[in-house]
C-alpha cells in the first residue's frame, strides 16, 4: 500500500486557491496519456474543516447521512482501496482513497450527481480541500 508521501499532486481543488477564483472547478476528469499507459495507482485525499458553530456543525453531520450513501453507491464496481481517515472530532477531518488507476477514479468523479453532492458538502464545511495524486516515478 502506497503512502501519501509517495505521491505527487495531479490536481488540487482548494478553498484557498492562489488564483483568487472562488468558483469550484468541476467537470469530466480526463485521463492523461502517460497515466493511461502506465496504469499507476491514484490517491484521492479529502481534507475538511468543519464549522466551529454547533448549529452549522450539526447541519454538516446531517448532510453526511446523505453524502455517505451517495459516495458508496457511486463506488460500486470500481477498483479502489479505502485507506480510511482521521478526525480530531470535531473540527478537522482527513480521508484517503487509493484507486487502481486513473480510469477507476474517472469512473467515479466524472459523475455529475457525485460532483453536485460534493459541492453541497462544501456548503456545510468551513474549508474543503481535495487532492488527486499519483506515485512519483523516476524515468532514467
Amino acid at each position: 500500500m502506497l503512502q501519501p508521501s509517495e505521491f505527487e499532486v495531479l490536481l488540487s481543488l482548494r478553498d484557498d486557491d492562489p488564483s483568487g477564483s472562488s468558483a469550484p472547478r468541476w467537470g469530466a476528469i480526463e485521463v492523461p496519456a502517460k497515466q493511461e499507459k502506465m496504469k499507476l495507482k491514484v490517491l484521492w485525499a479529502l481534507e475538511i474543516e468543519t464549522f466551529k458553530d454547533e448549529t452549522k456543525r450539526k447541519e454538516y453531520y446531517e448532510y453526511n447521512d446523505i453524502w455517505g450513501p451517495l459516495w458508496q453507491k457511486k463506488h460500486e464496481g470500481v477498483k479502489f482501496n479505502n485507506l480510511g481517515g482521521w478526525s480530531d472530532n470535531p473540527g478537522h477531518v482527513t480521508y484517503y482513497v487509493e484507486y487502481e488507476n486513473m480510469e477507476e477514479l474517472a469512473k467515479v468523479w466524472s459523475d455529475e450527481e457525485l460532483q453536485k453532492g460534493l459541492v453541497k458538502l462544501r456548503n456545510h464545511c468551513e474549508k474543503l480541500n481535495i487532492r488527486i495524486m499519483r506515485p512519483t516515478v523516476t524515468v532514467r
